[in-house]
């Protein structure tokens, strides 16, 4: 997937004290290609990301993404034998490890493990003519959904799955909502890395990350929202529990909060409306399967209420009665067609 880093927002993690501009970005993920290259990666190799939460993580990311690889997201505390079986599991070629890489002994492995920050490359290298790999319909990304102490199950995304879901999150979230955009989740599932990280970063807002474990437990969520004048964010209902007892914001910057991965209460809903300073919170519905998000419903169109997740993002939705018929209403197994 070519990526026009012009038409990127900056990115910068609070934690690592550390802010790269587009231009950064883009010449941090040409000296990864580059390492990419001597490796050996080819378009639909399936390379192991096996750190996240980082801006080393974004530029890893879309180095694989520019050389048309598929890249494999995993949780960055997996153990040693986790990382072993999911690596077998999907026949990756390559694991990319951030820079703590010595906590894995992966030496039973034949494949390379390295820290692309730190790996020697060849400036002779001439990328370009890697980057116009054959096909939009290439696996881009795979998300895995169980599976680390068992077996293995993960979802597989196109480039042009990824590319849609995102369109439709832009379609119908104005870029005066996203123009600066934080992240207080995991970069290794789709909630936190397609609905609150690319959607922000890759449609021109500037991104934040910030781990919701450090914001929750310090209580520093308002002041962080009112420093950079925050308008977008997403999260979990277990997150907002615990923010809630924090300072609130007072600069009211803040112009949509999605909040999704667990059902969301009328009374918590409530709750983060009034401590946030806006009507626009959105309780999101979505799976892995969809790349995210499938419904949502802003509590500036509906009057909040126990799991209700609001109208498509796209596609089409049909619900299975007890007597296998499809129809647009009524009680029963949910269907769903979407773009993504």
């Amino acid at each position: 997937m070519r990526i026009d880093f012009n038409k990127l927002g900056s990115i910068k993690s609070i934690y690592q004290n550390v802010e790269w501009s587009n231009i950064t970005l883009s010449s941090e993920v040409e000296s990864r290609m580059k390492a990419l290259i001597q490796l050996g990666l080819k378009p639909n190799d399936r390379i192991i990301i096996a750190h996240g939460g980082t801006l080393e993580f974004f530029a890893d990311l879309f180095a694989v993404w520019q050389l048309g690889g598929c890249a494999c997201c995993i949780n960055e505390d997996s153990t040693t034998s986790e990382l072993i079986r999911l690596t077998s599991f999907v026949n990756a070629t390559i694991i990319l490890l951030g820079k703590d890489k010595a906590k894995h002994d992966l030496s039973s492995l034949e494949v390379d493990a390295v820290c692309l920050e730190t790996e020697s490359i060849s400036e002779n290298i001439d990328f370009q003519k890697y980057i116009d790999f054959p096909s939009l319909d290439l696996d881009a990304l795979i998300l895995f959904t169980s599976g680390t102490t068992g077996t293995p199950k993960g979802v597989t995304h196109t480039y042009r799955g990824i590319l849609s879901r995102l369109s439709l999150n832009w379609e119908y979230m104005p870029f005066k909502d996203r123009e600066v955009g934080l992240c207080p989740l995991p970069t290794h599932f789709g909630h936190g890395l397609i609905g609150n990280c690319l959607t922000v970063l890759m449609g021109g807002g500037d991104l934040i990350l910030a781990p919701g474990s450090i914001l929750s437990s310090t209580g520093s969520l308002g002041e962080l929202i009112d420093e950079y004048n925050v308008q977008f964010m997403s999260s979990v209902p277990s997150f907002w529990k615990a923010v809630l007892r924090g300072k609130k914001p007072v600069q009211k910057s803040l112009k949509r909060v999605h909040i999704g991965s667990a059902p969301l209460s009328s009374q918590l809903w409530t709750e983060i409306i009034n401590w946030t300073g806006t009507k626009n919170v959105v309780n999101m519905y979505g799976i892995t399967e969809t790349a995210n998000w499938v419904c949502g419903a802003s509590a500036e169109d509906f009057q909040p209420e126990n799991g209700l997740i609001g109208r498509p993002w796209g596609g089409s939705v049909a619900v299975k009665n007890e007597n296998d018929i499809l129809s647009s209403n009524g009680y029963g197994e949910l269907f769903l067609q979407t773009p993504s």
